[in-house]
């Protein structure tokens, strides 16, 4: 039998967890690749689709599950310290979360228990819409005014 070592399991990079929050890009990437390659044309990425992410989108369907569990099992008063560590204890990826975003998060006038903000739960309901959140308003307007009608 061999003895148990204490070994870590190491957290991927950085820019692996930021890709991992932003699904959506990836999905697009190898549509556009597919669409080329089906027309018999070779795919090269603009430089803005291969560069990769840098910022991690904590509140996306991937993680925003995860530490809002965390944070409803905590008892007792608040600790965003061992919230940060039991998250790291779950999944290695959370190694590049700082307790200071949960205080970001949280709603400063709830006391006893980690609550989350209006804005925060606002931002994550955009990020669970299937189309991410909307970026061009009123792309299509109308030339006429309501009286040329």
């Amino acid at each position: 039998m061999e003895p148990k070592s204490d070994h870590k399991i190491q957290a991927p990079p950085r820019t692996e967890v930021a890709a991992a929050s932003h699904p959506k890009k990836a999905i697009i990437a190898e549509m556009k690749r597919q669409k080329k390659e089906k027309t018999g044309k070779v795919y090269t990425p603009l430089k803005r689709d291969a560069a990769p992410h840098t910022t991690i989108n904590w509140k996306s369907p991937t993680f925003w599950p995860m530490i809002d569990m965390a944070a409803r099992q905590q008892i007792g008063k608040p600790n965003l310290t061992k919230l940060i560590a039991d998250l790291r204890q779950r999944d290695p990826r959370f190694n590049h979360l700082s307790h200071q975003w949960i205080s970001e998060w949280r709603d400063k006038s709830v006391v006893g228990q980690i609550e989350w903000s209006k804005e925060t739960i606002a931002t994550v309901k955009k990020e669970f819409l299937p189309g991410g959140h909307q970026t061009h308003y009123n792309v299509f307007v109308s030339f006429f005014s309501d009286s040329d009608i």
